[in-house]
């Protein structure tokens, strides 16, 4: 009645059913096992709210009930608790300072300027001090000028140097002074 062959196709078409359906089975529980467990992590996430929340009120609860008064003498005490560790000549000596140290500088600006002595006077160098300017990265050789007395100009555009360090040649003005070195050539 069936041939061999034609009962072999219809066992595997069986089987190849069989597996799809175990497969889309288990592919259900998977996603089943992911709902839940968002569940429970969005249920542990609001919790974490709800027991930070009433921290906090209790917090400020604590702080309102602090008479004001005490929190007065605590600040008081905290001053007079500073004074008693720094006298006030060097009080002073911190404060100066911290706002030399936070002051902010001036930019100093070439419009007025016309040639490189009045630059370096502008910037208070000395006239022998060398100045370098390096586009790019090139940290090490920023470090070693700057370690034999160098000083950098930020201003990577400008035509007060003596070495201009560059990663490419286009970023070089060709018109140099006969004491400027760069390290690319003019083609």
């Amino acid at each position: 009645f069936f041939s061999s062959s034609r009962r072999h196709t219809r066992s595997s078409l069986v089987a190849w059913v069989r597996r799809c359906v175990q497969e889309t089975e288990y592919l259900q529980q998977i996603s089943e096992k992911k709902q839940m467990e968002k569940k429970k992590q969005e249920e542990a996430n609001k919790k974490k709210e709800k027991v930070i929340k009433k921290l906090i009120e209790e917090a400020k609860q604590q702080i309102d009930k602090v008479p004001k008064v005490e929190k007065k003498e605590a600040k008081q005490e905290q001053t007079t608790i500073k004074s008693k560790h720094f006298s006030k000549q060097e009080m002073d000596q911190i404060t100066e300072g911290f706002l030399a140290r936070n002051q902010v500088t001036k930019k100093v600006s070439n419009l007025n300027i016309t040639d490189f002595s009045s630059w370096k006077r502008r910037h208070e160098l000395d006239e022998s001090t060398k100045v370098f300017i390096i586009m790019g990265g090139y940290p090490d050789i920023k470090r070693a000028l700057k370690k034999r007395g160098w000083v950098e100009n930020k201003q990577k555009s400008s035509s007060f140097f003596d070495l201009k360090w560059t990663l490419r040649a286009k970023d070089v003005e060709m018109q140099l002074e006969d004491y400027q070195i760069v390290n690319h050539f003019d083609k």
